[in-house]
């Protein structure tokens, strides 16, 4: 402090205030971000799921031969161009679902559930279409 009185800085109780309303706001925002981006996981693979299973059908369609649709607990996808599930997701379903090229399939369903999002898609066996239900 100098002769005048004039002190500068911050004291210790101003600093202990500022430090416990940032973790307050922290531990308020930081479990809606986690579960924010559950939630973003969660769509994003019942996205990708839907484009698979369409793209198994009409590669089958377009070169005549059989494609299939492959789910794991850690990837899905068509052939060798398998995508992660990511851990918040789960992918339930037959493992295999065949589509053929007079595009019909073996038929199944595919179960996507993730926090805050499930959906079941149905494959029909006799158009090869995928369905909600």
């Amino acid at each position: 402090m100098s002769a005048t009185g004039d002190a500068r800085g911050f004291t210790l109780i101003e600093m202990l205030v500022v430090l416990a309303i940032a973790g307050l706001i922290g531990g308020i925002v930081f479990p809606r971000l986690q579960a924010a981006t559950a939630r973003a996981e969660a769509q994003a693979t019942i996205s990708g799921v839907a484009a698979a299973l369409r793209t198994a059908r009409a590669a089958a369609r377009l070169r005549g031969v059989p494609v299939a649709f492959l789910n794991t607990d850690a990837s899905y996808g068509v052939g060798a161009a398998a995508l992660t599930v990511p851990g918040s997701v789960r992918i339930d379903g037959p493992g295999r679902i065949l589509f053929y090229a007079d595009g019909t399939s073996s038929g199944g369903q595919v179960a996507v559930r993730g926090r805050g999002a499930a959906i079941r898609f149905a494959v029909s066996p006799v158009t090869g279409l995928a369905s909600v239900s």
